[in-house]
């Protein structure tokens, strides 16, 4: 999708350190390049981070602040040293608040929004709160979303990666070296951080390659046979590159990620026998990368940005019991002179026609909803060339809040997701002008003009 005037500015409050370790800011780097994709502006507001770090962040146009600053159209926390008295102040400015989660073990009632990216996540964990969970949603780097999966497992392996993050406090890469010193028929790769405090200790192993901070680090994460790694955020790209994975919980907060991947067998506990029964079994290799490949399609970052948008809306499928709701909304005054046709709709034809739509394959049908609230609706009608054409209405009591161009959006992105088309079509009469600038900041450009019922009208189409 092209970029949209609902992304405006994205402020992201998180700290980086050796001790912080360097997840938080990593993954919002991701969250980042998916709004600056779509036309907005990123701030990072952060107490403490690293200056390798800090160069990345210029790099990708990310915008660097003192956390007493903070402010932004929309604000993302992340980090486990926030309580709820820091997360009420966030709410309390006002703004939509989208706090990053991995536990779902403290107060997190002030956020809007709870992102739990981790494949083992559930809206379960998040009672009475709007969630987005689970691998549809992990964020991935630009670099990773869009390097092609690894397909190919040489019978003869022998190079491992070796990675417990960014910053590895512990030094629990060396207590693995340790663990390997007999391997010596082994080619050892380790990836450290810039910001990792044991680099000496870590030079001082014989027979290892260093790798710091490598340019480009998913090809050299394809390159091993089997990686060797923490049970973190790390486990998401390696999954999304195809690569086999051996899991070391180094900190309390792996341990559902790393439970999650043995149990979908995508992963396997690292120990000497599992690291030399996976390395002599290709179809092994091949098996481990495959089902964690599964887990994540890449595409993450992309959901979330459109979301935390889009927000207070969300979409679900249309029911019968949607049937009176509709009614009242497709007959109101409004909505009927926008329309093509501005007869008012009897209630055996609204039935009927509902049941039609709600059963026909090349149709999909949402009910958009603030909250608990229902506030329109959006359907779309798939037609030749791989093109839907948009139909959408608001409830009066939603209308001049800004929401057609967020029902729109949301509505456009998801029927692409789901795979019903390739592109969006909508038609709005010329006169409509309301409508047309809806259209206009949801991304869609004008693509043609003609007679509609009698009547002139636009039409707007979404990019492929």
């Amino acid at each position: 999708m092209p970029a949209s005037a609902l992304f405006g500015t994205l402020g992201i409050r998180a700290d980086a350190s050796p001790q912080i370790g360097m997840g938080h800011v990593m993954r919002c780097i991701a969250l980042a390049q998916a709004w600056i994709d779509r036309g907005g502006k990123v701030i990072l507001f952060t107490d403490e981070i690293p200056p390798a770090l800090k160069q990345r962040l210029e790099a990708e146009k990310i915008e660097i602040r003192a956390s007493a600053d903070l402010n932004g159209d929309v604000i993302v926390l992340d980090g486990y040293h926030f309580t709820p008295g820091h997360r009420l102040a966030f709410q309390q400015a006002g703004r939509p608040l989208l706090i990053v989660d991995d536990l779902a073990d403290t107060d997190l009632s002030a956020a809007d929004l709870v992102l739990n990216h981790n494949a083992y996540a559930t809206a379960a964990m998040y009672p009475g709160q709007r969630s987005l969970c689970g691998s549809r949603f992990t964020l991935l780097r630009r670099e990773f979303a869009a390097r092609p999966v690894r397909t190919q497992f040489a019978g003869t392996a022998r190079t491992v990666l070796i990675t417990m993050g960014g910053s590895d406090p512990r030094n629990d890469t060396l207590a693995v070296l340790q663990q390997l010193a007999a391997c010596t028929d082994l080619h050892l790769r380790v990836l450290i951080g810039a910001a990792n405090p044991h680099v000496e200790s870590l030079r001082a192993v014989p027979g290892i390659e260093m790798l710091i901070q490598p340019p480009d680090l998913p090809e050299i994460m394809q390159q091993a046979d089997v990686a060797i790694t923490a049970a973190g955020s790390t486990c998401w790209e390696l999954a999304s590159l195809g690569v086999p994975m051996l899991l070391k919980v180094i900190a309390e907060n792996q341990q559902g990620i790393a439970d999650h991947l043995v149990s979908h067998a995508a992963g396997r506990w690292f120990d000497l026998g599992a690291l030399h029964e996976v390395l002599a079994d290709a179809g092994q290799r091949q098996a481990l990368a495959q089902n964690a490949h599964n887990l994540v399609d890449g595409r993450g970052a992309g959901r979330v940005a459109e979301n935390m948008a889009c927000y207070p809306l969300s979409l679900r499928r249309a029911t019968l019991d949607d049937a009176r709701l509709l009614l009242e909304w497709a007959n109101d005054p409004v909505t009927r002179q926008a329309s093509f046709n501005s007869e008012p709709i009897v209630w055996e034809t609204h039935v009927a026609w509902l049941q039609r739509r709600l059963n026909d394959a090349q149709c999909a049908f949402y009910i958009a909803e603030a909250g608990t609230q229902a506030v329109g609706t959006v359907r779309f009608d798939r037609r030749e060339g791989g093109v839907a054409e948009i139909s959408l209405s608001l409830a009066p009591s939603a209308r001049g809040r800004g929401l057609g161009a967020k029902l729109i959006r949301l509505g456009t992105v998801t029927v692409l997701d789901e795979g019903l088309c390739q592109q969006v079509s909508g038609w709005v009469k010329a006169d409509n002008r309301a409508s047309i600038s809806a259209f206009q900041r949801a991304g869609h450009t004008a693509h043609a003009s003609a007679l509609q019922h009698g009547a002139a009208a636009l039409e707007f189409r979404s990019q492929v």
